[in-house]
């Protein structure tokens, strides 16, 4: 309180570090502690939205001067998938396995709810 800037009989909170990491720790407000977080990461939003898309604009530009139909298959390329169409096909295979295993889950999950 002792930093803050009081208007009426209300303290004026900045997204600035020494304002913001204090009174979401430490307000017993949930409501103004949700709002002020919200703020807080999307703070600049706006004025990097252009920024952001530039970036995006000139990563397809690279991808396509090398050959690559989007920025993923620019990056697949140096990791161990390759190409989207491994990955697709690795996260196809993978949810089948994974589905029976979940299933298995929720029936125990169900089970000790139960008891």
């Amino acid at each position: 309180k002792q930093n803050l800037k009081k208007e009426g009989k209300k303290y004026a909170i900045t997204l600035s570090y020494p304002d913001f990491l204090p009174f979401v720790e430490y307000s017993p407000l949930e409501k103004r502690r949700r709002e002020i977080t919200e703020k807080y990461y999307r703070r600049a939003g706006v004025r990097n939205l252009s920024v952001m898309q530039k970036i995006l604009k000139l990563r397809y530009n690279n991808a396509q001067l090398l050959g690559f139909k989007n920025p993923a298959e620019v990056v697949l390329q140096t990791r161990m998938a390759k190409s989207t169409k491994n990955v697709s096909s690795f996260l196809k295979s993978l949810a089948l396995k994974v589905k029976k295993l979940a299933g298995e889950d929720i029936g125990k999950l169900k089970m000790d709810i139960a008891m």
